[in-house]
């Protein structure tokens, strides 16, 4: 991949001569004026180090995507067929393969992969249950790394960390061993003898300077290693060529890049010296230990970063001290960057280096006898020693996020889930009681703060976390004091807030409807909260006098369904409020007395008391005329006619007078129903004959 670099300082304008490979590699603070803005997730792509992940599993596929963020890149295989053509078009070099979609045999599955590029970086993902089968995996240098799911985002990322070191390593090797293999004559025998003159004093040149840079590693008569920065070139994936392989080539095999301590510059300079070590530590754990991402690729800044000379020169600083192990110098030019960029990728990854170069040092540090009394000392569980270093390395993270408030977020990268990991490792050991003890302050304190903001719910789950990390008790009554006053407070003031609602809404009219917001609504749910409020009572007692008054004049108006919607409203305010009874009675006396008067009943369905026959009216007895006349009146409560009225006749005008005399004279017995008196509406026919 084709990039354009800035001269060199010192090169005249228009020389085309490049720097000469020894140049890059041992000069950092030349270095820093030929890394382009390139955003790092560009970078990795366009050298084929995407992440192609072959799953069926979102919540998999998510963890890993957020994992990558925006350094990363990373893209779903939704098939076998679009990985393997991912990867014959070089766009993939790192593979994770989720065990369950992969079908058919897994073991002939990865050799298919390996004959499609040498340059391929193969991890699988797997339940812990199936783990133990595939541990022969990592033995046999088939694959790189085995993720245990459900993973966090923290573990994928060192995953991912270590991935893309892994690839940069074989992506680099080929190329030295194919220059070792061509040999200084057969590579530069095209080239003009002034150009290699020209590169050979640059090396010079370099090495002078950077014999006053850079400081060793390395302790007693041990091989020192410079620990620069390096820039790895982005170069257009090239496949080795096909032929015996030379003395001089490095298989892969035979030196996997698994170490923890082992960067990429390192494993650089391990290839290019054959008096190097010939095979590192095999890796002999399933999930990936903390391993440095290559300094050199992530250095990188994004696209939109400032060209400002001050943050250049910050930048500069704070690479050059972490170089120098100057971590205090490094924090202070780190600080400076991010309150000027803080959204700055290369700041973020500097920000991760001195975190690991912080634990580092605090391992270094912690005396040699510590794991030696922990092992001495009774444990209440029997747990498996954790290499210090790693045990260090998650203490002092936390410690790192507990400075930073993520003591619970984000999922997987926060203080608490590094104490829980190191719990897991060695729960006895002091380093890791003392952080205990610092998380669950932090949570009590977080519990505190959300109480008084009024997140109640929140501090009753960090209340809860605090207790599960083993928080003193003092601290716990403390904080489950202060949850008890603010939910009685909280809950005083809703009680408060129901009443002067009801209250409004009584005001309003809304007596009982509608339903979810009228005053009955809110004074039932105050008296569920609690019933004995003692704005309850005087709220119930008004919320009756206005429904009954309503309920009263829709039975005067006959309003039957109104007057049983109140009523149905006083039966559900139950014993807070006056027997509705009397007033459903009124309301069935109503409508039984409507029916009764509704339609007329034979007058025989009552008992008549008192009666005259009527008299034969002198015309008709005379003529010798007979006849009948239909009646229909009212008999009220106390048995006497009323309304009488002629409904027929016959003959029409001889005998409707003497009816309606003798009729209205009768006394009946009143009807009764259920113990109460009706007026009831009834029909008689009198008959006028002769003997």
């Amino acid at each position: 991949m084709s990039q354009s670099r800035q001269s060199l300082p010192g090169a005249t304008a228009g020389s085309k001569k490049a720097p000469s490979k020894g140049a890059r590699e041992l000069a950092p603070e030349l270095l820093e004026s030929t890394i382009p803005p390139t955003p790092l997730r560009e970078l990795l792509a366009a050298d084929g180090a995407s992440v192609y992940v072959l799953t069926n599993d979102e919540s998999l596929l998510a963890t890993v995507q957020q994992a990558g963020g925006e350094q990363f890149p990373v893209y779903h295989a939704e098939s076998w067929q679009v990985l393997t053509e991912a990867i014959k078009g070089r766009r993939c070099g790192i593979a994770l393969l989720d065990v369950d979609a992969v079908h058919g045999d897994l073991t002939e599955r990865l050799d298919e992969l390996a004959k499609l590029t040498r340059v391929l970086v193969t991890l699988l993902a797997s339940e812990r249950q199936r783990a133990e089968d595939l541990i022969h995996l990592l033995s046999e240098r088939k694959i790189h790394r085995l993720l245990i799911k459900p993973p966090t985002a923290g573990i994928t990322r060192l995953l991912l960390e270590s991935s893309i070191s892994r690839y940069i390593e074989l992506r680099q090797r080929p190329m030295l061993a194919e220059e070792r293999i061509r040999g200084g004559a057969g590579r530069f025998a095209a080239w003009p003898s002034w150009l290699l003159a020209g590169a050979l004093v640059a090396a010079v040149v370099a090495a002078v300077a950077f014999s006053g840079l850079v400081r060793p590693v390395g302790s007693g008569g041990g091989p020192a290693v410079p620990q620069v920065m390096r820039s790895v070139q982005p170069v257009e994936p090239v496949e080795p060529a096909p032929g015996p392989e030379s003395a001089l080539t490095l298989p892969l095999e035979s030196e996997p890049f698994d170490s923890p301590q082992v960067s990429v510059s390192t494993a650089f300079a391990t290839a290019e010296d054959p008096a190097g070590p010939a095979v590192l530590p095999a890796a002999e754990i399933v999930e990936p230990p903390l391993i440095e991402p290559s300094a050199a690729v992530t250095a990188a800044e994004p696209a939109g970063a400032s060209a400002d000379v001050d943050i250049d020169g910050l930048f500069t600083a704070a690479e050059q001290a972490l170089i120098a192990e100057d971590l205090d110098a490094a924090a202070d030019s780190l600080a400076s960057i991010e309150a000027l960029e803080p959204e700055s990728s290369r700041l973020a990854f500097l920000k991760a280096q001195h975190e690991r170069a912080t634990a580092r040092r605090e391992a270094d540090e912690e005396p040699a006898d510590d794991a030696e009394t922990a092992r001495a000392s009774p444990q209440p569980v029997a747990v498996t020693a954790a290499p210090p270093s790693e045990l260090s390395s998650l203490v002092s993270i936390a410690r790192a996020r507990l400075a930073q408030d993520q003591v619970l977020s984000p999922p997987g990268d926060s203080a608490l889930d590094y104490l829980k990991r190191a719990r897991t490792l060695d729960p006895a050991a002091p380093s890791v009681i003392a952080l205990g003890e610092q998380v669950g302050a932090a949570v009590v304190a977080a519990a505190q703060f959300e109480i008084d903001e009024i997140n109640l719910d929140r501090a009753e789950a960090l209340f809860a976390e605090a207790q599960a990390l083993g928080v003193a008790d003092e601290q716990l009554m403390g904080l489950e004091l202060s949850l008890v006053y603010a939910r009685d407070t909280l809950a005083r003031a809703e009680e408060n807030r129901m009443v002067a609602l009801a209250q409004a809404r009584l005001r309003e009219g809304h007596l009982y409807v509608p339903e979810p917001d009228s005053a009955l609504a809110h004074l039932l749910a105050l008296e569920r909260l609690n019933p004995d409020h003692p704005g309850l009572a005087p709220a119930f007692d008004a919320l009756e006098a206005e429904i009954s008054s309503e309920v009263e004049a829709a039975l005067a108006a006959a309003d039957w369904d109104r007057a049983e919607a109140g009523i149905g409203a006083l039966e559900r305010a139950g014993a807070a409020v006056g027997d509705p009874s009397v007033l459903a009675g009124k309301l069935e006396f109503g409508r039984n007395q409507q029916a009764f008067l509704a339609a007329a009943a034979p007058a025989s369905e009552l008992n008549v008391l008192e009666f005259e026959p009527p008299i034969y009216p002198d015309r008709a007895l005379t003529r010798g005329i007979q006849g009948w006349v239909d009646l229909e009146f009212i008999v009220d409560t106390e048995g006497l006619p009323r309304e009488v009225a002629v409904t027929g006749a016959e003959p029409d005008g001889e005998f409707e007078n003497a009816a309606l005399r003798a009729v209205s004279a009768y006394v009946y017995e009143p009807f009764e129903l259920d113990g109460r008196r009706y007026e009831r509406r009834v029909s008689l026919r009198v008959r006028f004959a002769l003997e």
